[in-house]
């Protein structure tokens, strides 16, 4: 057995199938027509389940999991044995909704989560007809408690001119729980950042009147001042693990192979490099405390896990401006005493210089 000691795993991905039912322009998995075995599950606890947190979250993810509704339950079932205390998070794109699947899906925990995976107004455009989609969201609202429900917006750089009312439409839905996520493996050109900049004003306008929205990535507020070194924790607390029992550093990765670190079939696992990725480049950034760096994103647009992808580091300054108005108003006063101070020297500086003149 090749086990490495490593930190403790708090949520681990785990790929249900690989299959899915729509084909999202956006979308960065390589598709295929395999599916998770229970006994690869069994593998996965007898090898990875000494890492794993009293509190490990496990991320059923695909493909499309809810193909695999029966199965999921399955996974859930022999989990829960095993872990009394876990949780568990899902995403779907809404084709497909089950009512027992989500009664069993929240039982024994109030903080398991569904994710409703659905991009608005850009809906038909990027991924499929949404008409059966908006009436399984409607009655996914109607059956799972809002604390137990969110909805992720996929964001291409043309659809950035739409994004707050996309944001104004989720909420009329029911949605109380937005994040928007931008995709960064196309192109954004300045004047599109710049519009998203206008956008999420536009944003926080609506958030001002609806204080019972909840915005991810643009409304939750850190601390500045906390020393906060930019890291991500894929492949040290957060795994993966593919169909076939391959373990990579995050779901994002399962598309490339050479990034495969562990296998639970053969009890092998070897984060190398990614036991500690940090951003050096990130470290002295003003943004640090509130950034949402993903390294394989990085990895996606520059080939590099260390390079920050420049247009998403150019949204995230204008959402922490957004976040910590505060803070911009604490610059502005450290400004006026640093230039008040300044002034001061000056004329002090001055007044020694005519002291000297009338003793020379």
């Amino acid at each position: 057995m090749d086990f490495e000691v490593a930190p403790f795993i708090n949520w681990l991905d785990i790929m249900v199938t690989n299959k899915c039912n729509i084909r999202c322009s956006y979308c960065f998995h390589s598709k295929n027509e395999t599916d998770l075995s229970l006994e690869v599950v069994k593998k996965i606890s007898s090898f990875l389940g000494e890492q794993f947190t009293n509190k490990i979250v496990f991320n059923l993810f695909g493909g499309e999991p809810l193909l695999r509704v029966d199965f999921c339950m399955e996974c859930m079932k022999y989990l829960r044995s095993k872990y009394p205390n876990c949780t568990f998070f899902t995403s779907t794109n809404c084709t497909i909704f089950s009512e027992e699947f989500v009664d069993f899906f929240l039982q024994d925990n109030d903080f398991n989560v569904i994710q409703l995976s659905y991009d608005g107004l850009n809906q038909n455009k990027n991924r499929c007809d949404d008409k059966l989609v908006i009436d399984n969201i409607k009655r996914y609202i109607k059956v799972v408690p809002s604390k137990n429900l969110s909805v992720r917006m996929t964001m291409p750089p043309q659809d950035v001119y739409n994004l707050s009312d996309n944001i104004i439409y989720l909420y009329n839905l029911g949605a109380r729980d937005i994040s928007h996520h931008a995709d960064i493996s196309n192109a954004w050109t300045s004047e599109q950042i710049d519009t998203y900049r206008l956008q999420l004003d536009s944003i926080y306008v609506f958030l001002d009147s609806h204080k019972d929205l909840k915005m991810r990535y643009c409304g939750d507020t850190y601390s500045y001042y906390e020393k906060k070194s930019p890291k991500c924790s894929m492949g040290d607390t957060l795994l993966a693990v593919d169909c076939d029992g391959s373990i990579y550093p995050c779901h994002r990765m399962v598309s490339y192979p050479d990034f495969k670190i562990g296998d639970v079939n053969d009890e092998t696992l070897n984060r190398g490099m990614f036991r500690n990725m940090e951003l050096p480049k990130c470290m002295e950034c003003d943004v640090r405390s509130t950034c949402h760096p993903c390294v394989a994103a990085n990895f996606d647009v520059n080939g590099r896990f260390r390079e920050p992808v420049v247009s998403l580091c150019e949204m995230s300054k204008y959402e922490h401006i957004k976040r910590n108005p505060q803070i911009i108003k604490v610059d502005e006063e450290m400004e006026k005493l640093f230039l008040s101070s300044m002034k001061t020297l000056e004329q002090v500086q001055a007044s020694n210089y005519e002291t000297l003149k009338l003793l020379a």
